[in-house]
């Protein structure tokens, strides 16, 4: 039929849009864990004024932990309610 749709003539577009695609979702996921971090460092040194360095980094890294652990229970009992 035709030439495929490119980006300004050297990329087709479907390429392109893979390539974004996948940037896209490791951005997302960069910025929750990012996002999880903070919370539990900033919740930390709002519970523990005196808190150090290292027990604010312990904090926020535990706090993406738990959260990991949260989805993975979720995940597990929503397929064990659905398959048994």
């Amino acid at each position: 039929m035709g030439q495929p749709d490119t980006v300004r003539g050297s990329l087709p577009a479907d390429d392109v849009g893979r390539l974004v695609g996948r940037r896209g979702r490791r951005v997302r996921l960069r910025g929750g864990v990012v996002g999880l971090f903070t919370s539990g460092a900033i919740d930390h040194l709002f519970e523990d004024a005196s808190a150090g360095f290292v027990d604010t980094v312990k904090a926020g890294w535990d706090e993406v932990s738990s959260t990991g652990e949260a989805t993975g229970d979720l995940a597990s009992g929503a397929w064990h309610s659905i398959f048994g």
